[in-house]
């Protein structure tokens, strides 16, 4: 078994395999001690975690699971990614401008499987949303949603000054645009230029900076 190390130096031993929805896969962690993590947002059997600075080996298996269902990754980009022995990945990981969050189903066995996820880039006046992802077969129940209260939750916590959060979305993704408007954002530029790829914004002023005080136990 792999040893992990938690952000208060101690480290657990670990069966590892947790992974993103793969088929014949039980995506559990079983650790000889409890992982907790930032608990952003949930819904019955679905929770919204933040990826912290000790969290990379979480983040790379779920990369590595989920390349090559997202749509929005250059395959020559993933392929760098790999021979470099992940020190890209890692580097964008460790950007302290970038947060990440991972969208987990429990399941009935007590299996944790990580079934989407998203990253926060920050800069000077605004947040910018990033390939936000659920896995193909979570599709179409409203779980961006969960992803979405997760992301503007972290943005008011961390940067409270910022106004506003944007993302962009390709104009064929019907379904992501009719989750990025329920979650408040609207169009701001309706032609083509971008090619295809129209940008989103939203104030921010009417998310309450939120009472961080729940615990997701992994």
């Amino acid at each position: 078994m792999p040893n992990i190390t938690l952000g208060n130096n101690a480290t657990y031993s670990a069966h590892f395999s947790f992974s993103f929805d793969q088929p014949g896969k039980v995506g559990n962690f079983l650790f000889s001690a409890p992982l907790f993590m930032k608990l952003m947002a949930e819904r019955d059997n679905y929770a919204c975690v933040l990826l912290e600075e000790d969290d990379f080996d979480i983040f790379k298996i779920g990369f590595d699971s989920v390349c090559d269902e997202k749509e929005s990754w250059d395959p020559e980009l993933v392929e760098k990614i790999k021979d470099s022995n992940y020190e890209m990945l890692q580097f964008f990981f460790e950007d302290p401008d970038v947060d990440h969050l991972i969208l987990i189903e429990h399941g009935e066995d007590d299996s944790k499987v990580i079934i989407g996820d998203t990253s926060i880039m920050y800069g000077e006046n605004k947040a910018e949303l990033e390939d936000l992802f659920i896995s193909k077969s979570h599709r179409n129940k409203g779980l961006a949603d969960l992803l979405y209260e997760g992301m503007l939750q972290q943005v008011v916590e961390k940067k409270p000054q910022l106004q506003y959060a944007t993302l962009g979305i390709n104009d064929w993704n019907t379904s992501s645009i009719k989750a990025a408007e329920r979650n408040g954002f609207r169009a701001t530029q309706e032609d083509k230029e971008n090619g295809g790829f129209i940008p989103f914004s939203r104030k921010l002023d009417d998310i309450k900076k939120p009472d961080f005080t729940n615990d997701y136990e992994l």
